[in-house]
């Protein structure tokens, strides 16, 4: 019985991870722009970075 359980668990597929990975890479990216944006006192870019981050975010917890 027990075996069986664990052969119908699903097993992250290596195309997951490898999405989750790219869209973590721009997260960070725009993490980066976001910041110099701040720095630079563009609120507009600042704030369009920022909900793009959190589309991405959200694809992240959707995709594991």
């Amino acid at each position: 019985m027990g075996s069986e359980n664990n052969e119908t668990k699903e097993k992250p597929s290596k195309k997951n991870n490898s999405l989750i990975m790219e869209l973590k890479k721009k997260i960070r990216a725009l993490k980066t722009q976001r910041q110099t944006a701040i720095e630079a006192s563009d609120k507009k870019t600042a704030i369009i970075c920022r909900r793009r981050i959190s589309k991405l975010k959200k694809k992240t917890r959707k995709a594991a």
